[in-house]
């Protein structure tokens, strides 16, 4: 996950013009950092959330098993 906000923020700096360059990465959560481009610029949306649903499900189930 900060892998991914971090191509975000490189993702900025190379489009300055794109929504992302907008998001505020200090203070914003890294799943709505991503989800946020996810409905904003990427061109495979139902892909990428559905790989985030996924992530953050394993993500949980890992936590409620300990």
């Amino acid at each position: 996950i900060n892998d991914a906000v971090s191509l975000l923020q490189l993702y900025a700096i190379v489009h300055p013009n794109s929504k992302v360059a907008e998001y505020n990465f200090n203070d914003a959560n890294p799943h709505d950092l991503i989800q946020a481009f996810i409905e904003n610029e990427a061109r495979i949306p139902d892909l990428l959330s559905e790989a985030l649903r996924q992530y953050v499900r394993k993500t949980q189930q890992a936590i409620a098993n300990g």
